[in-house]
């Protein structure tokens, strides 16, 4: 928490979200820690977190929305270093902008995070860095990517809205994130057979 307390940014609420995602990040840690062979591990500690974190702001706040805001800070705060490591591409980075919703809010906490580790290290972030311009060049550092293809574009292709409108832009999207369109002209024509189909009755694969 000192990490977070010297470089916290000024802002009310984002201080609020990065802060308690910090406090609530390992929680998960003394269900999960083991001895494996001599060394200490905490597999999983991450999803496990996510409950007591639930339950934990559930008894300080009834703010859902805040709430909402932290999880995925506490599930996802391992990513950054990941990520780097596995010298991920610009689809990964765009499936943790759509499941964290804030990249600059997640590489804040990771920070904080290896800040808090011993031995004491030396104040910089290069999976932070990474993953910051890599977010910034996606133009998904502060928000989570947006569909290209959404429903009025459909029905101006003459698409009555229905139940079916679901499958076929949650495709779009899906193929959107990995990266095999970045334009609405090249989203139209992917959505295109999802459409035919739909119009047959077949069922559109979503993944």
């Amino acid at each position: 928490m000192d990490a977070f307390a010297a470089r916290r940014v000024g802002d009310e609420r984002e201080d609020l979200v990065v802060g308690l995602a910090v406090l609530c990040h390992d929680l998960g840690k003394p269900k999960t820690t083991k001895s494996e062979n001599g060394r200490i591990t905490s597999k999983d500690h991450s999803s496990v977190g996510e409950g007591l974190t639930r339950t934990f702001l559930s008894l300080m706040t009834g703010e859902v929305s805040l709430t909402d805001e932290i999880i995925p800070l506490v599930s996802t705060h391992l990513a950054p270093i990941q990520l780097f490591k596995a010298g991920a591409g610009d689809a990964a980075v765009r499936r943790l902008a759509r499941r964290v919703g804030r990249i600059d809010r997640l590489v804040r906490v990771a920070h904080a995070d290896m800040l808090g580790r011993p031995p004491l290290q030396v104040d910089t972030f290069e999976a932070g860095d990474w993953l910051t311009e890599r977010a910034r060049s996606l133009e998904i550092e502060d928000h989570a990517p947006k569909p290209i293809v959404m429903g009025r574009h459909l029905i101006q292709l003459g698409l009555k809205p229905g139940a079916h409108f679901g499958p076929i832009l949650e495709a779009c999207f899906n193929a959107q994130i990995e990266g095999e369109f970045d334009t609405l002209e090249a989203g139209i024509a992917y959505a295109d057979p999802h459409i035919r189909r739909s119009e047959r009755g077949e069922v559109i694969a979503t993944t």
